[in-house]
């Protein structure tokens, strides 16, 4: 087998294993073979076919994987996002390609993993769709390496991935002699030990002794509306001298019908003992000149049945701008609202042609159980944001959101990942996909799929005793750190050549 087919071996395997590295087919293990084949077919060619082969796999397995984005997106912008993802997941690449060659023995491994978090960390600094793309989600499930992330943030999760391909490729290209690559394999798995044994322990070593809240988190009523297909009710209001009386008249027909089933459950909830009773993104649709009466009833609720109640709400803004609000309000068991929060982040399109951003100030209330925050859905994508989180000592964080059922996994587990980081407690109730409630520890207490039963209740027992963190204080030092030592790296390398020549 000649050298160029052996190269293109390695790079047919490194996109299929990247299919499975992220999206809708993930399997953990996969992420961990992406950078072991792609590094090694890289290696053997000449930049110019590298680069045309790597953007070539990467575009192929990331419109497959990331298939669910279809619905947010027209097809043009969707391909042509997944057309410059593709790109920056060339750069690294190349950084290890111009770069590692020109530094000498192990420490050529550490070019690959500093060079990808660089990007990856950049990346989700400047564009519209935040981390959604992090190596490090692809390791959910695996509770004592993602304990990693109240510490360096998921930055440390992708520097080990990618590590381990470096590390891999270096002892392929020594043989694998042992005299050779010894100091260097024991070291990536010594540090890889400490992390899964420290992350071990940090879980078992967990208070089991800590006070809890039943919070309730109620769903969807689909025999009203399709929540994949909100515009169905929301339109004829927004534009409403587009459509007859007949057609407003149904659309507010409906609102009023969602809103009686919210708090018919509510109520439901709250004589069974919830303490606090929480909605997704936009589970209740205002008009604005009706607000101040649907607020009203919420705070006769909450005060009649002594609950704390934290809904969803659209406030729709007919033929103005903007058309709507979302936004999360608190409603006290005194009948006070305690906090409204505007959606900060909002989804390119989905959002952004309908809502302003909020001022991004994420507010919290001390309860009779603990600290209570709340931010909406997109948020969660932006470690940085819910940082104030962690900074706050909240103890719950109630995250309203609105999913579609091909992400709705993908999506709960990411928002998961804000929990470790922050030592919170998180409640998601979130409309159209994946229900979930985890501990500080990203542990699971309850999680429902409101597609897969009737009742579209979920209800936890939720832990309201914090967990004190570094990521909330020191912030993405890790992440600067690798890109510090991605320049370093390249001056190092400057420098050398310029020796040898």
């Amino acid at each position: 087998m000649s050298l160029r087919v052996q190269s293109l071996v390695w790079l047919t395997l490194g996109g299929l294993f990247h299919i499975f590295g992220f999206g809708l087919f993930t399997i953990p293990i996969a992420a961990w073979f992406v950078p072991l084949f792609l590094l090694r077919f890289t290696r053997g060619n000449t930049p110019l076919f590298a680069t045309l082969g790597l953007w070539s796999a990467f575009f192929i397995s990331n419109a497959i994987a990331n298939m669910a984005n279809f619905y947010v997106m027209p097809y043009p912008l969707y391909f042509a996002v997944i057309g410059l993802t593709s790109l920056l997941f060339v750069l690294p690449y190349l950084a290890d390609f111009y770069i590692a060659s020109r530094l000498p023995g192990f420490v050529a491994t550490l070019v690959f993993p500093v060079a990808w978090v660089a990007m990856e960390f950049i990346n989700g600094l400047m564009n519209p769709y935040g981390t959604w793309a992090s190596l490090a989600y692809t390791q959910y499930g695996n509770l004592p390496l993602m304990q990693l992330v109240s510490i360096t943030g998921i930055a440390g999760i992708t520097f080990l991935i990618c590590w381990f391909g470096s590390v891999f490729n270096w002892a392929w290209e020594a043989n694998f002699q042992l005299n050779t690559v010894k100091k260097g394999v024991a070291t990536f798995a010594g540090i890889l030990i400490v992390v899964l044994v420290s992350g071990g322990a940090r879980l078992a070593f967990a208070p089991t002794d800590v006070k809890a809240v039943r919070i309730v988190s109620i769903g969807t009523p689909g025999h009203i509306y399709d929540p994949y297909n909100v515009g169905q009710i929301t339109k004829p209001i927004f534009f409403s001298s587009q459509y007859t009386h007949e057609q407003r008249e149904k659309s507010l027909q409906a609102l009023r019908e969602i809103e009686e089933w919210h708090f018919e459950n509510a109520l439901r909830e709250a004589h069974a003992g919830a303490k606090i009773i929480t909605w997704p993104e936009a589970a209740a649709f205002v008009v604005d000149h009706d607000e101040e009466a649907f607020l009203q009833r919420a705070r006769d609720f909450a005060r009649k049945q002594q609950v704390y109640l934290l809904m969803g709400v659209g406030t729709f803004h007919p033929e103005k701008w903007p058309l709507a609000d979302n936004k999360t309000i608190l409603v006290t068991p005194a009948g006070e609202i305690a906090f409204t929060y505007h959606k900060a982040r909002l989804v390119p399109i989905t959002d952004t042609d309908f809502v302003v951003p909020g001022d991004g100030t994420i507010p919290t209330v001390d309860t009779s159980y603990g600290r209570i925050a709340s931010v909406i859905c997109y948020d969660m994508d932006f470690p940085a944001h819910i940082r104030q989180v962690g900074r706050s000592d909240t103890n719950i964080l109630i995250v309203p959101t609105g999913d579609w059922q091909a992400v709705g996994s993908i999506h709960s587990h990411m928002a998961e990942f804000r929990a470790i980081e922050n030592g919170v407690s998180m409640v998601r109730p979130a409309r159209g996909g994946i229900f979930s409630a985890v501990d500080p520890y990203g542990r699971t207490l309850a999680r429902m799929d409101e597609y897969a039963t009737e009742q579209r209740v979920m209800v936890a027992s939720v832990p309201y005793s914090s967990v004190r963190t570094l990521y909330p204080y020191i912030g993405d030092l890790f992440a600067w750190l690798c890109i510090t030592g991605l320049l370093a790296a390249a001056m190092w390398a400057k420098m050398r050549s310029a020796v040898i020549n």
